[in-house]
């Protein structure tokens, strides 16, 4: 393999500890402020991932660090074997540490077998765009937030198709149930990894702040699990998040992903929120059901990756 990137001088790196949750998430709240002028991310969204058992820190994160300084400046992960999620700090741009992390990225990918690696990156930054066109990237697919604004009343009350009920999440019962639904309509993309209930749980009921009523379930006759929707809700923001969204092939078409949608609505607005937000791309297809239910797109993103030759 060709020889790595040298750092660039005056900084250092390591992997990432769990005593850099903090850091990291402050690093990257300034990424999205920079880049798409606000922050989404969370702090717990950070403990979530790194504590998904498929999850390994000491290998699958790299944090940058000026020395003298025990802040990171930079950080790079693999999510998963074809995705990773990289960012600069604004005030370390420009110095060569986003071509180390991406050269980091790629070559991390290529030891574990992978046959491409991508990032997807907010369509308003323009310099890390055209960083990864340099590098051969192309485009995959594109993600949008959509939101909905509850200024004039609540939302209307959910139509729960006939033979369909809605209930909460029931902690330790309902677990692989719904880490099943959820994952099955999720390996529907051509390119999605199976993943566990263990690393579903520690995404989702285990995510601190977490209560049941965050996880509406739509269950059939008989009591079957056949749908749900995750929900997050956060006192540092005035959206309600549907993290996640996923009804069981053979029950679509009836209303049933609308209702639960419309379920997290209301619980949302029955909590103080005056608008909801959530996160769809173009391998789903259900960027009309959201429109159609009166969302809009805010903001769109770009997966680009790089697919490596074989031969490499």
């Amino acid at each position: 393999m060709d020889t790595p990137l040298a750092l660039p001088d005056g900084f250092s790196a390591r992997p990432c500890v769990t005593a850099d949750i903090d850091a990291v998430w402050q690093m990257v709240a300034a990424c999205e402020q920079a880049d798409a002028g606000e922050v989404g991310i969370e702090r717990e969204d950070i403990e979530s991932e790194w504590a998904r058992p498929s999850f390994d820190a000491a290998t699958d994160t790299i944090g940058l660090f000026e020395d003298g300084s025990g802040m990171p400046v930079a950080q790079g992960e693999l999510t998963y074997s074809t995705r990773a999620d990289a960012c600069v700090h604004p005030d370390w741009r420009a110095r060569g540490l986003g071509t180390w992390l991406i050269d980091w990225t790629e070559r991390h990918a290529r030891e574990r077998g992978a046959e491409r690696i991508g990032q997807t990156v907010v369509d308003t930054a323009t310099d890390a765009i055209e960083l990864f066109e340099r590098r051969g990237y192309t485009p995959l697919w594109t993600s949008w937030i959509l939101r909905i604004e509850f200024a004039d009343g609540p939302p209307p009350a959910p139509t729960v198709p006939p033979g369909f009920a809605v209930r909460d999440f029931r902690p330790g019962v309902d677990d692989a149930a719904v880490a099943g639904v959820i994952d099955r309509a999720f390996l529907e993309w051509s390119d999605r990894e199976p993943e566990s209930t263990e690393d579903w749980a520690a995404k989702t009921v285990n995510r601190p702040g977490f209560e049941p009523w965050h996880l509406p379930v739509l269950v059939a006759t008989g009591g079957e699990i056949v749908g749900a929707a995750f929900l997050i809700d956060s006192d540092g923001f005035r959206d309600g998040w549907v993290q996640q969204l996923a009804v069981a092939r053979e029950h679509r078409g009836l209303g049933c992903g609308r209702a639960l949608l419309e379920e997290a609505f209301g619980r949302f607005y029955s909590r103080g929120r005056r608008q909801c937000e959530l996160n769809t791309d173009s391998r789903t297809g259900a960027l009309g059901l959201y429109e159609h239910v009166g969302m809009s797109v805010r903001l769109s993103y770009t997966h680009r990756a790089l697919r490596f030759n074989s031969n490499a």
